[in-house]
């Protein structure tokens, strides 16, 4: 569960599906259901947004199989395929200006990724790796 504008929007995941709310400003009421993305034969693992950063907001979920990026209203902008060498997605961070997305993975790989694009920058980087 991720509260984010302000407080005033929440995002909410459960196992295969991720869902949007939004609060009304002025009323002390349940929220309304802004947006709603099932996974089909996946699992949900983990969600991130750049609640901080500038810009549209940009929400990363990692998934047991994919990883995918989605902006504002769960529009879907980009499917994240990494090989198995490079391992599966553990940690996201991004910068101020929420153009770009960084991934670190299980096998010690950081991957650059350029929201605007909707690719990788550069080959990743081997950062470390357990022996």
């Amino acid at each position: 569960m991720i509260l984010y504008d302000a407080d005033d929007k929440l995002c909410v995941a459960s196992e295969n599906t991720i869902r949007l709310w939004d609060f009304y400003d002025t009323r002390e009421v349940p929220p309304e259901l802004w947006a709603s993305h099932e996974f089909t034969n996946e699992t949900i693992q983990k969600v991130y947004l750049n609640e901080h950063g500038k810009g549209d907001f940009v929400f990363i979920v990692v998934t047991d199989r994919q990883c995918y990026v989605f902006e504002e209203r769960l529009t879907l902008r980009a499917h994240i395929n990494l090989s198995t060498e490079h391992g599966r997605v553990t940690a996201v961070a991004f910068n101020q200006e929420s153009t770009q997305a960084y991934l670190g993975t299980s096998n010690g790989y950081v991957i650059s990724w350029d929201l605007n694009e909707g690719k990788a920058d550069s080959e990743p980087m081997l950062i470390s790796q357990d022996k």
